[in-house]
C-alpha cells in the first residue's frame, strides 16, 4: 500500500510540475495562433517524429542493458525507464543531473554499485561524442562545399 501512496506523490509532483512549465510557456502566447498552428501541422508527420522518438528511447535502453550486462541482468523495462528517467531530468534541470538520477535509478533497482552505473553513464556520453564525430565526418564533405566562406574556416 504505501508503493501506491508513494507513486500517487510522485504523479501528482510530476503533474504540478509539468503544469507550471506549461502555464510558463503559454501564457506568454497567443493560444489562438498556437491553436492555427497545431491545425496546420501533418499528423503523419507528427506521429513519425512521435515514433523516432520512442524507438531512440528504446536504443538507449538497450544500449544501457549493454554496457551493465557485466554487472547485473537489467530488464529492457528497468534499462528503458532508467533512460527516461534521465533525459526528464536533464530536461528540467541543469548540468546533466539526469545522468546522476539515471545511475542511481539503476543502482537502487538492480543492485549495482554507484561508481559503476556512473561510470557506465560517463561510457554512454563518449560513445554518444563518437557518434557525434563519425556524423560530423560524414556530412562534412557534403554540406562545406555549400558554404560561401568555407576558406575562413581554415
Amino acid at each position: 500500500m504505501r508503493s501506491y501512496g508513494r507513486l500517487g506523490l510522485t504523479l501528482a509532483a510530476g503533474c504540478v510540475v509539468s503544469a507550471a512549465f506549461a502555464w510558463l510557456v503559454l501564457g506568454r502566447m497567443d493560444l489562438q495562433v498556437l491553436a492555427a498552428g497545431l491545425g496546420r501541422a501533418d499528423g503523419r508527420v507528427l506521429l513519425l517524429a512521435f515514433g523516432c522518438q520512442l524507438l531512440g528511447l528504446a536504443c538507449l535502453g538497450w544500449r544501457a542493458r549493454i554496457l551493465l550486462a557485466p554487472l547485473s541482468s537489467l530488464t529492457f523495462s528497468l534499462a528503458t525507464r532508467g533512460q527516461l528517467l534521465g533525459l526528464t531530468v536533464n530536461n528540467v534541470l541543469p548540468f546533466r543531473v539526469g545522468e546522476l538520477a539515471k545511475a542511481d535509478y539503476f543502482a537502487r533497482h538492480a543492485s549495482l554499485p554507484r561508481s559503476s552505473t556512473v561510470a557506465a553513464a560517463a561510457v554512454e556520453r563518449v560513445l554518444d561524442l563518437l557518434c557525434l564525430a563519425g556524423v560530423l565526418a560524414m556530412v562534412a564533405p557534403i554540406a562545406l562545399p555549400r558554404f560561401e566562406h568555407v576558406s575562413a574556416l581554415s
